[in-house]
């Protein structure tokens, strides 16, 4: 049995009480049982089992390859991870022995966690929770859902959630919260609770701060960490009266309109697709167990947050539902407590970590102090994922950097996708710097439809030197490239007008041995002091015609051109210090080459193969 989870068989609540409303004791110090129909928390699985028919009586059907039971802090759970090459199909539990009784309405619970990192937690579909007819026929269709609740993972950290309701006969479920766009969730567990009711009378029901509701007639209401996802607490969304279960028999698919409700579980919305979501405290029964208890707060005790980028943390409570908040101590400049437990604000000092004490409160009574720690970083935002569209996929710090206003833009870029070909429907990419430091070739290019995109270099807002490149260490570095690393910024733009490269500042182009930075847009300089120095034993390749005022300078490794305007327009100056300076391609020497007087001559070799 998991050590941090209590007897089975003297405390239901105990088990279930992060993700339960109803969790207090009576005199006696027992809960009070709803009646139950699923109660999983998986601690009689063995470490590394693979969850299955085999080996859990409750389990309908499952690809058990795709469910591990893994160990989170004492805790197990069931990790749902599946590669994109592997075999899809959900993860489904009975609501009744045989599927011997129909469920038309009653309440479910579970607990989820999204990754944050790994090879399959990013990909461009989504993980539903979702409830189905009492048979044994599977759920692939989204007719055959009542409701789904939708886990998103193409970005971990944002935009992460929509519920629907199901449409009974079509592959067409309507979406009813949000009502648009998707809903941001905590990047650690969160506890789901849901009620529904499939019966032509309202349901009373206790929502997790205690308050009685009615369910409306046909309706589902759900909660996340206590708080109500909906319009109203009498629905969060709508049931139809049946859905559509497939069977086939003698390779014909017969399609059956059902009216019973008897199983739940997991199912990928496309199959092809990489997801990584574990879940633990997978329950159901006809109703949730009624009492409260004080909360305990089980979120994250350690927190990071970044200087001038919006800052999030929710105090999560077991049960759910706190109504009182508190904060001991003096948080960092810039962030405040509010009455929902969120802490929350634009951190704007630097350091850490800042411990303070947090506190919860119900009708129960106040949850013991548990201390937070956090610490304010300069922002890096990292490209992670297997996305190709720096539009979306995983940014580290939640925000993608293609408009002003958003938190990821102004700052230090890396590129550590495991898709290499990238590509951009904006106008702007806001870069403090670009950075690649994991060996890997990349390619950046536009597909903006209206106008090329403008790949911004030294954009720090207000764009003035110095700045400091948080990757490499080391200020004004525009462009800092490592470890056999390339980048290159290509005009190609299948969509419409090419993409160029937009100096913001003067900096270095910083590129060690073995790497190459290759420039094959327009370089351009919006800023009249933007210059470029060449440092790194690395390569520099400029291979388009290039219209910046700057001066350049060589300063290491190797400056290549690849087109005759590649250094600018006529009569801007080239200074040599060191390195090798190549072409391979004329061009016009309009323009001043200096060399210090400690410098050996500079050779110019032509095409021809004639040295000057």
């Amino acid at each position: 049995m998991n050590q941090n989870k209590r007897s089975n068989h003297h405390s239901f609540l105990s088990k279930f009480s992060p993700i339960l409303v109803a969790s207090c004791f009576l005199s006696a110090g027992f809960p009070v049982h709803a009646a139950e129909w699923l109660n999983q928390d998986f601690s009689s699985h063995a470490i590394g089992d693979l969850l299955g028919t085999n080996n859990n009586t409750t389990v309908l059907t499952s690809v058990s390859s795709n469910n591990v039971v893994v160990d989170v802090s004492g805790n197990k759970k069931v990790r749902y991870s599946k590669a994109t090459s592997a075999s899809g199909g959900g993860t489904l539990f009975k609501l009744s022995d045989n599927l011997s009784n129909d469920r038309p309405q009653g309440y479910f619970s579970f607990k989820s966690t999204i990754a944050t990192s790994g090879s399959n937690s990013t990909g461009s579909s989504y993980l539903m929770y979702v409830l189905g007819a009492n048979d044994t026929n599977l759920m692939a269709n989204a007719g055959s859902h009542y409701l789904q609740i939708r886990i998103y993972n193409a970005n971990p950290a944002a935009n992460q959630l929509r519920i629907y309701s199901g449409s009974g006969n079509t592959n067409n479920p309507t979406l009813v919260w949000p009502t648009s766009g998707y809903l941001t969730i905590p990047t650690t567990e969160n506890s789901f609770q849901v009620w529904y009711n499939k019966t032509a009378s309202p349901m009373s029901y206790t929502n997790p701060s205690g308050v009685s509701n009615q369910l409306s007639a046909n309706s589902f209401v759900v909660y996340i960490n206590g708080t109500l996802y909906g319009s109203n607490a009498s629905s969060t969304g709508a049931l139809p009266s049946t859905v559509s279960s497939l069977s086939v028999s003698g390779g014909v698919t017969n399609t059956n309109a059902m009216s019973s409700i008897g199983k739940l579980g997991w199912w990928p919305g496309v199959s092809t697709q990489p997801y990584d979501v574990t879940f633990d405290d997978v329950y159901a029964a006809d109703t949730a167990p009624s009492g409260l208890a004080k909360p305990t707060i089980i979120s994250a005790t350690n927190a990071v947050a970044y200087q001038g980028i919006p800052f999030t943390y929710q105090i999560v409570t077991d049960p759910p539902g706190a109504t009182s908040f508190s904060v001991t101590g003096t948080l960092p400049d810039g962030l405040s407590l509010d009455t929902n437990g969120i802490i929350s604000g634009n951190p704007t000092t630097l350091g850490g970590p800042t411990v303070v004490s947090l506190a919860a409160s119900n009708s129960a009574g106040t949850s013991p102090s548990v201390n937070l720690a956090i610490t304010v970083n300069l922002p890096i935002n990292l490209f992670s994922g297997s996305s190709t569209s720096l539009n979306g996929g995983a940014w580290s710090l939640g925000s993608t950097p293609t408009a002003s206003a958003n938190p990821g833009s102004f700052t230090d870029l890396i590129l550590g996708s495991s898709a290499t070909n990238l590509t951009t429907t904006s106008g702007n990419i806001y870069g403090k710097s670009w950075n690649v430091t994991n060996g890997i070739s990349y390619t950046v290019n536009s597909i903006a439809t209206t106008t090329g995109t403008v790949f911004k270099l030294g954009n720090n807002n207000p764009n003035t030197p110095p700045f400091d490149n948080l990757v490499s260490g080391n200020a004004n570095d525009l462009v800092f490239l490592t470890n056999g690393s390339k980048l290159t910024f290509l005009a190609t733009n299948p969509s419409g007008t090419e993409g160029t490269v937009d100096l913001k500042n003067a900096g270095n182009f910083n590129i060690s041995a073995n790497s190459v930075l290759e420039i094959a847009a327009a370089l351009t300089a919006s800023s009249s002091s933007a210059t470029i120095t060449k440092i790194g034993g690395g390569t520099l390749i400029l291979s388009h015609a290039n219209s910046f005022r700057g001066a350049t300078t060589l300063a290491e490794g190797t400056l290549r051109v690849a087109h005759p305007d590649a250094l600018g327009t006529n009569g801007t100056s080239v200074t040599l210090t060191g390195g090798t300076f190549e072409s391979v391609t004329n061009f016009d020497l309009g323009r001043t080459f200096t060399t210090p007087t400690t410098t050996n001559g500079i050779t110019f070799d032509k095409l021809d193969g004639i040295s000057t």
